[in-house]
Order: C-alpha cells, then structure tokens, then sequence
C-alpha cells in the first residue's frame, strides 16, 4: 500500500457544487488558495479504487439549503479577503422529482 498527498483543484470559479474522483478513503488535509483558485490536498492510498466526493462553495451571506448537513472544511480568501468562500463536503446529490 502505497501513500502520497494529491491536490485537487475545485473547477472554475463560476462551479459552485461539484464532484471529484479521489481514492476510496482520501483524507482531506487543507483547503486553500493557490495562484487564486482553490485547491484541495488529500493523502491518498495510491492503490486504492475511486470514488466520487461532492462539494459545494458558497459566498457569505448565500443561502446553503441542503448543504447545512454537510461538513464543513475551510474559509478561502481572495483578493485581500474581499471575496470570501465557504467550502463544505457532502453526499451525493438526491434526484430531482
């Protein structure tokens, strides 16, 4: 079994929910800010299968619905903390009816 810390850069500034394929059991380390987008590094079983994670960003003061279920991760600032983001993790999104 074999071990590395992996980033994952979240899509485009306008994609606010998403999903990732990491290995089966990635454990998030930090989220943060590089060369203004926001990155997520994850020790990893190299070995491992994939699996989709789900995140959501949101702005200060936006509704978050559902996603106040999920966890919590990190505050990430741009542009001199003019621009605040909020990123949580959490299950896969339910179907529309």
């Amino acid at each position: 079994m074999s071990h590395a810390i992996y980033k994952y850069q979240i899509p485009g500034a306008s994609t606010f929910a998403f999903a990732v394929a990491m290995p089966v059991n990635a454990r998030i380390l930090t989220v943060q800010a590089q060369h203004q987008a926001i990155c997520i590094w994850a020790m990893v079983n190299t070995s491992a299968p994939m699996e989709w994670r789900y995140f959501n960003v949101f702005s200060t003061g936006w509704e978050i619905g559902d996603w106040s279920e999920g966890s919590y991760l990190a505050t990430v600032q741009f542009l001199d903390g003019s621009y605040v983001l909020h990123v949580f993790e959490g299950s896969a999104p339910k179907p529309a009816t």
